[in-house]
C-alpha cells in the first residue's frame, strides 16, 4: 500500500510535468489541423455482401505448462457463419522451433492471426472486416520476433478485399501529435465522414472514419490505394451493416469468439486440471 501511495503522491507533485506533453496551445493547433483534414460524407445505404472477422484467445498459467483455447469466427449479418468456425485446446509450454515464448499472449495472437487468415482466404467472396489494426501487429511483431506472426501479418496485408477496422489506435503519424491521431479526429467535430487518408511506410493505406454523426471515429486500413471516392464507397458498404457507428458483423463475431476467464474456468473443470495450482495462486491471487 506504501508504494500505491508514493506514486499517488508523485503524481500529484509533478502534475504540471506530467501533462506538459499535452501543450494547451499545441492541441488547438492540431484539433484545427484535425478539422483541415475532415471531409464530411453520410453514407449512403447499399447492399453490403461482407464477413466479420475476429479471433480471441486465453490461457492459464500453471507450474510448468499452460492450458489455452483459440478461436476464430467469420459471421455474417444474418448470425450464418461464412466460413466454419476455427478453434484449439491444448496444453504445452509454448515453443516455437525449438525457442521458448516468454509472452504467451503473442504466441496465441499469432495463432490466432492465422485462423484469421485462414478465414479470409475462406471468405474470399465477401468483403471482409478484420478486427483491429494490421500494422499494429505487424511493428508489435517485429520487435517480438515471431516469424508465424510476421508471416501471416504479411499475407493478410496482401490481399484486396480485406478492410481492418480498428476502435483505438495510439498512432501519431497523420497528425504527429503527442497522442494518437484518434483522439484529435474524435475531439475535432462529431460529423460522419473521414479523413484525407495517407500511406503507411509498409504501403498501406490509413484513413479515420466516422459512420454516423455524433458515434465514435475508427482506424480503417486497407492493403491497396483509394481515392477520396472510393473510400466513401467503403463507408456506404461498411455504414449499410452498421449500428451505433460500428459494424454489426464485428460486434457479432466478438460476441461469438470471446474466451472468458470464465469460460477458462469451464475447460478447466471439464478437463479436471481445477485442482493443479496456477501460477497465480503464488501471489496469493
Amino acid at each position: 500500500m506504501e508504494l500505491i501511495i508514493e506514486t499517488y503522491e508523485y503524481a500529484v507533485k509533478n502534475r504540471d510535468n506530467i501533462l506538459s506533453s499535452v501543450d494547451a496551445v499545441r492541441q488547438k493547433e492540431l484539433m484545427k489541423l484535425a478539422n483541415e483534414m475532415w471531409i464530411n460524407y453520410v453514407p449512403k445505404k447499399v447492399n453490403a455482401n461482407i464477413a466479420g472477422i475476429d479471433s480471441s484467445w486465453n490461457a492459464i498459467g500453471y507450474h510448468g505448462f499452460y492450458l489455452y483455447a483459440v478461436d476464430a469466427v467469420s459471421v455474417l449479418a444474418d448470425g450464418s457463419y461464412a466460413a466454419p468456425p476455427k478453434f484449439e485446446v491444448g496444453i504445452g509450454s509454448m515453443f516455437i522451433s525449438d525457442e521458448f515464448i516468454y509472452n504467451p499472449s503473442l504466441w496465441l495472437e499469432s495463432k490466432g492471426m492465422k485462423y484469421e487468415h485462414d478465414l479470409s482466404i475462406e471468405s474470399s467472396g465477401f468483403t471482409v472486416l478484420i478486427d483491429g489494426s494490421v500494422l499494429a501487429r505487424f511493428y508489435d511483431s517485429r520487435t517480438r520476433k515471431i516469424s508465424t506472426f510476421l508471416e501471416y501479418a504479411s499475407d493478410l496485408m496482401k490481399m484486396s478485399n480485406i478492410i481492418f477496422v480498428a476502435k483505438s489506435s495510439t498512432s501519431n503519424a497523420a497528425l504527429h501529435g503527442a497522442v494518437g491521431d484518434l483522439y484529435y479526429f474524435s475531439k475535432a467535430g462529431n460529423s460522419a465522414g473521414f479523413s484525407k487518408p495517407f500511406k503507411d511506410q509498409k504501403g498501406v493505406l490509413v484513413t479515420y472514419v466516422r459512420l454516423a454523426d455524433y458515434t465514435p471515429v475508427l482506424r480503417l486500413e486497407v492493403t491497396h490505394d483509394l481515392n477520396e471516392r472510393e473510400i466513401m464507397d467503403i463507408m456506404d458498404i461498411v455504414g449499410s451493416v452498421s449500428y451505433d457507428g460500428y459494424p454489426y458483423v464485428l460486434r457479432l463475431a466478438h460476441e461469438r469468439c470471446k474466451i472468458s476467464n470464465s469460460d477458462m474456468a469451464l475447460i478447466e473443470g471439464a478437463l479436471g486440471l481445477s485442482a493443479e495450482q496456477s501460477s497465480r495462486e503464488v501471489l496469493g491471487e
